[in-house]
């Protein structure tokens, strides 16, 4: 039996793999790393919209010992309406990040042997602020833009500060 016909050819693979970010935007680092993690930990058993919002909403109701991870903030909307705007707790997220990522305590861990930061000699907080369009990034009319806040210690050096894995999005 000849297998070569029934295996792809590497350009039909590669023709494949260009296609998958034509239907909706995803960044090129974005799809390697999701798929990275499709080839390490395979397909989750569920993953609609539907799926991630609600992993995102039981993320966020995560509570540490520092308290919520993202907690409602209150403030007055365009038509003087009461509005609720989720916030991050830093300590919270600090202790949840770093129990779920090992990478990120490692860089707290190497960051704290540095230069342990005490009430005499704190670490610094770095604020990026960006806007983001969850939708065509080419439109004209990007009416769905938010500005995104986060921030992040500079004592993690500008090696890991220039990676978005170091950054905590306060809110967007």
């Amino acid at each position: 039996a000849d297998t070569a016909a029934a295996e792809p050819s590497t350009e039909d693979r590669l023709r494949d793999l260009a296609q998958l970010g034509q239907s909706s935007y995803c960044s090129h680092a974005g799809m390697e790393k999701l798929l990275v993690t499709v080839r390490d930990e395979g397909l989750p058993k569920a993953f609609s919209r539907a799926t991630q919002y609600r992993a995102r909403k039981l993320v966020c109701g995560t509570v540490t010992p520092y308290g919520p991870v993202v907690y409602q903030c209150h403030g007055v909307g365009h038509g003087g309406e009461l509005v609720a705007v989720p916030i991050q707790n830093p300590f919270a997220a600090l202790w949840d990040g770093c129990k779920r990522s090992p990478t990120l305590a490692s860089l707290i861990r190497i960051a704290h042997e540095k230069m342990p930061s005490s009430p005499s000699s704190p670490w610094s907080i770095i604020m990026y602020q960006d806007g983001v369009n969850p939708g065509d990034g080419l439109a004209k009319n990007a009416s769905r833009k938010s500005a995104i806040f986060y921030w992040s210690i500079i004592e993690l050096g500008a090696e890991a500060l220039a990676h978005e894995e170091a950054w905590f999005t306060i809110t967007g």
